[in-house]
């Protein structure tokens, strides 16, 4: 979700990000609509992550599966406030509209900063992000989902057990890979262990 998206701004423009204010400019002849700009350097407005979260809630879902890349794909524009504040904005939204839901969460390669990199010797540029998700984490995993990023939870009602896994483990584009080419993170440890307690 684009917090700063604008309908009515260009769609089209001169940058490489599009439908704001700031990046009205040059010669668009598209605007940007209510719920979007279809084909456009442009991430969704909250109108439609409303809208999205309205229809989800229509149908009473036992289960909803939030998979990230929450924040926009404005990457030259990014800043850790930005990213921090933009996982607020969604946040906000879902919470206003899945009070009542078994919500479980992933982190996306954008929820970070910088995108798509996680240098796993530390916390993470994520851990923002991942403070502000913990809630929908079970609390034993809490530890994991902060050190690591990923976890695993039991669906109540069912005899499943879904892992939420941390794609920058393996996302070609994070170059902090290079310092731990070696299941980098302990993911696919995480992984092996959990299928293997299934078994």
């Amino acid at each position: 979700m684009d917090y700063k998206y604008q309908e009515g701004t260009e769609a089209d423009c001169d940058a490489s990000y599009c439908c704001r204010a700031e990046s009205d400019s040059g010669t668009g002849s598209v605007k940007a609509g209510k719920f979007g700009a279809r084909n456009y350097r442009c991430d969704v407005p909250k109108a439609t992550v409303e809208a999205v979260l309205t229809q989800v809630v229509s149908h009473d879902p036992a289960y909803v599966f939030w998979t990230g890349d929450n924040t926009a794909h404005d990457d030259p524009f990014v800043s850790q406030d930005e990213v921090n504040a933009e996982l607020e904005a969604v946040l906000d939204v879902v919470m206003s509209k899945l009070t009542d839901y078994d919500v479980t969460v992933s982190m996306g390669n954008h929820d970070a900063f910088p995108n798509g990199q996680w240098n796993f010797d530390t916390d993470g540029p994520s851990y923002a992000g991942r403070e502000a998700l913990k809630q929908y984490v079970p609390a034993a995993e809490g530890d994991r989902w902060m050190t690591h990023g990923y976890y695993k939870k039991e669906l109540a009602g069912l005899d499943t057990v879904v892992l939420s896994l941390n794609t920058e483990s393996c996302d070609f584009h994070n170059q902090m890979l290079w310092r731990e080419l070696n299941d980098a993170n302990d993911h696919l440890k995480f992984i092996d262990e959990t299928l293997s307690e299934a078994e």
